[in-house]
């Protein structure tokens, strides 16, 4: 067949990887009397590329030919593993189109096809990937949009980073250094319904200066604190949430044949679970089934009644969803810590109040007075305002403040209490080294970087590099556990201080501005949401919800860690809630259901593989690669040299069989309770303090993480945390040592101690990859292609 268009041809070589280093190409050509072939190195093509012909190849060559036409030819590769691309571009100079190239895929067979002697070859990739160029590209893709998304959220710590990203936000111009998170934010959340409608100046001049008000408060890191934090352990689920869907948004979601022929799934089986959500995925992606859910939900609340796929997808959602509940709760170091914040919240909310205003049947009215309860400051000021008497004024706080103030600073009093307790130790460092301490946490953002970089170049507790640099005596052995202690407590009393005072104290009040902007944009939704759906009924459920997951909060001396069994009953409890919600939505809001179906559809649509829609296949491994950025990643790596490509690829390889073992292992933890045994009773809500909360009875079962992917790459951004060193000489400390999981910022006793420890104990997230040197190597020409991609197409690096 003759070849004019740009053909890919790759085949790993059968003969023993010593026997010569360099790929050869082999020709041949034969007719009834002869056949004759030439084996030609392209040790030359490997570092140089570029466009030659087959007469070029052969000219210095005795290949018997007649009238240079060549039957066929062949690759051979010197060493197992090794690929070459050999490309015939459709014109002198052109670069083939990406789905004009194709990776090995069957290594022991061989390729042969035909060429003219005139015909251009191209060698642009010669060696260095490995033979399944998919699982390659996968790994590459996975290694670093979970680098780039927990960078960019790191990003925002610094001033002005988002003025560097793009619009919704002011930008300086600069080139974006947030291309990952700025293309999900255009893509996803600016286009929901209801926020579309705000104003530039609702991000630009509300959120963007929020954003930096804290990036300038400077407020601490987990290495000074000596633990791992709330806004550390959210920052780093963010960053999680953000890497997953970054995935399959710029390596798409190949299209498949669904699992079975036929919709019957068996909800007691892992593999059924697992294949009805792929399948579930398939549809929505590629198919109607977005249309099929809205319809039926509007026809029935009853889940039994949907097809048996998204019965067993909806099962899928609610363990995943129930791990993660779990997770966050009961397995980070700092979940006893939220369940007891997210209670004293939840106390202060007037659930009597809003059940009554969301019954008022004018519905501006009823926007009106849930305004006046979350919003209205209480203050002498507020009160001779409303009559009429004076100016409005920013001054004091509203009831949402009021909350986050609370929140917060729950356990300010305890912190200081043990501040106390330090100085009166006979252990305690001196009067003076304590002041140098609280001076360190009063210096700004250079200093305290310089320190913490020395501090772990040194491997020496902060502490000590602190008195070091700036004059004071050497801490002893008993004074070191107490003076990390007390700096730690300092950082985090100086931090509540500066967060109250952006949220709650701040002139003009921001916060409050951005929510009624905010309102006002979703006036249209919140009205169709009045006249479909009982809202007071909604509040009502949600209390119940939230005091039946409260309830499970373990803290007391004897207190038992609950399982992610307990949090999958209580979500199976509380289902049919959320059921009615969506089918009163559906039957009684038919426009308010519109807008989010098309949302939903535009949204699934961004998650389609182009270049697979007219091919599917039925293997259950992806295809494309890393979709449309395999191409740059590809060239990326083979531009390299020789060392540090075999550097990446060993660390993909190591990452793809690290996350095959986490595929097999969380599919086979998807089921609990088979048997759908029954929620614990509703538990009567209480307001007491945390040493004297109320649980429920869960089960006693050691808390290990439940399934889900999304846990572990959660866990690997924790585990790499680093935390200053406990003792001179170090080492250096990281948030998945055993020591720094079970620290925190409030003493723990009990269950809620052990239960971290023991979490500790299971060493799956803690054998995950670094792939530090993938990173260092191609992290910021990862960046890059990404901006290219921004552009309409990858980007690209000739040869």
């Amino acid at each position: 067949m003759q070849l004019n268009i740009a053909l890919s041809v790759a085949l790993l070589a059968t003969i023993p990887a010593e026997a010569y280093k360099y790929p050869e190409v082999q020709f041949a050509n034969s007719n009834t009397y002869i056949e004759a072939f030439v084996k030609i190195p392209v040790k030359n093509f490997f570092s140089s590329g570029g466009i030659q012909s087959v007469r070029w190849l052969l000219q210095d060559s005795e290949f018997p030919r007649i009238g240079f036409m060549v039957d066929w030819v062949r690759l051979n590769f010197g060493k197992p593993g090794t690929t070459c691309v050999l490309e015939v571009p459709p014109q002198k100079g052109a670069e083939p189109f990406y789905d004009q190239r194709n990776g090995i895929t069957n290594p022991n067979e061989t390729s042969f096809f035909t060429l003219s002697d005139y015909t251009p070859l191209h060698f642009l990739r010669i060696g260095g990937l490995p033979a399944n160029l998919t699982d390659a590209a996968i790994a590459l893709l996975d290694i670093l949009s979970h680098h780039e998304a927990y960078q960019e959220l790191r990003d925002l710590r610094t001033p002005g980073a988002l003025a560097s990203s793009g619009p919704p936000f002011k930008t300086d111009g600069e080139a974006n250094e947030m291309p990952l998170m700025h293309a999900l934010f255009s893509g996803f959340v600016v286009p929901l319904p209801g926020l579309r409608d705000v104003s530039t100046d609702f991000y630009q001049a509300k959120c963007q200066e929020i954003i930096d008000d804290f990036a300038r408060a400077d407020l601490s890191e987990s290495y000074e604190a000596g633990y791992i934090g709330i806004r550390k352990t959210l920052a780093t689920a963010a960053a999680a949430l953000v890497a997953a869907p970054a995935r399959g948004y710029y390596g798409g979601f190949p299209r498949q044949e669904l699992s079975r022929t036929e919709s019957v799934y068996d909800t007691s089986k892992p593999e059924d679970v697992v294949a009805a959500f792929q399948d579930f995925l398939q549809r929505l992606v590629y198919d109607s089934l977005l249309d099929e859910v809205f319809a039926k939900s509007g026809a029935t609340e009853k889940l039994e009644e949907h097809d048996l796929l998204v019965q067993a997808a909806h099962e899928y959602m609610l363990v995943i969803l129930a791990s993660f509940l779990h997770y966050i709760l009961i397995i980070t170091p700092e979940g006893q810590t939220m369940l007891a914040m997210v209670k004293q919240a939840n106390a202060l909310v007037p659930y009597t109040a809003i059940r009554s205003t969301l019954r008022i049947g004018n519905a501006a009215t009823m926007i009106n007075g849930m305004m006046r309860i979350l919003l209205t400051k209480m203050t002498f000021n507020s009160v001779t305002s409303f009559l009429g008497i004076t100016n409005s004024s920013d001054a004091g706080w509203n009831l949402l403040q009021t909350i986050i103030w609370t929140v917060v600073n729950w356990d300010t009093n305890t912190l200081k209490q043990r501040a106390a307790e330090i100085e009166k130790s006979s252990d305690s460092p001196s009067r003076a080294q304590r002041e140098l301490l609280k001076s360190y946490v009063e210096k700004d953002r250079l200093e305290h970087e310089k320190c913490r970089a020395r501090s772990e170049a040194k491997a020496e507790p902060l502490v000590v590099t602190i008195l070091d640099e700036y004059g004071g005596k050497p801490l002893s052995g008993e004074q070191m556990p107490l003076a990390l202690d007390y700096l730690s407590i300092q950082v985090s009393l100086q931090d509540r201080k500066k967060i109250t005072a952006i949220l709650c104290s701040r002139q003009p009040d921001l916060l409050t501005q951005a929510v009624r902007e905010c309102v006002a944009a979703y006036d249209p939704v919140i009205r169709a949401l009045h006249k479909a759906v009982d809202l007071s009924g909604t509040v009502s459920d949600f209390q119940a919800f939230l005091d039946d997951l409260l309830a499970f909060a373990p803290s007391g001396k004897n207190a038992v860690t609950a399982s992610v069994g307990d949090f999958v009953r209580i979500l199976r409890k509380h289902q049919s809630s959320c059921h009615r919600f969506i089918h009163q939505v559906c039957k009684n809001g038919p426009e308010l259901s519109s807008w989010y179906k098309e949302y939903a559809g535009s949204s699934a649509a961004q998650f389609r593989a182009d270049e697979q829609k007219e091919n599917a296949t039925s293997s259950p491994a992806p295809v494309g690669g890393a979709g449309k950025l395999t191409a740059a990643l590809e060239t990326a790596v083979l531009q390299l040299p020789e060392k540090e490509r075999g550097q990446v690829l060993e660390e993909c390889d190591a990452y793809a069989s690290y996350h095959a073992h986490l595929s097999s292992t969380c599919n086979a933890d998807m089921i609990f309770e088979a048997e759908h045994e029954p929620a614990p009773k509703k538990l009567r809500r209480t307001f007491t303090s945390p040493s004297k909360a109320e649980t429920s009875e869960p089960s006693p079962t050691r808390p290990t993480p439940g399934p889900g992917i999304f846990l572990r790459t959660w866990q690997a951004y924790l585990n790499a945390t680093p935390i200053t060193p406990s003792q001179p000489g170090g080492p250096v400390r990281f948030g998945g040592d055993a020591e720094v999981i079970t620290a925190g910022r409030v003493p723990r006793s009990g269950a809620a101690k052990d239960a971290p420890a023991k979490a500790a104990e299971d060493k799956e997230a803690l054998d995950a990859p670094k792939c530090a040197r993938t990173v260092e190597l191609l992290g910021g020409r990862f960046k890059e292609i990404l901006r290219e991609a921004a552009k309409g197409h990858p980007a690209r690096n000739d040869e």
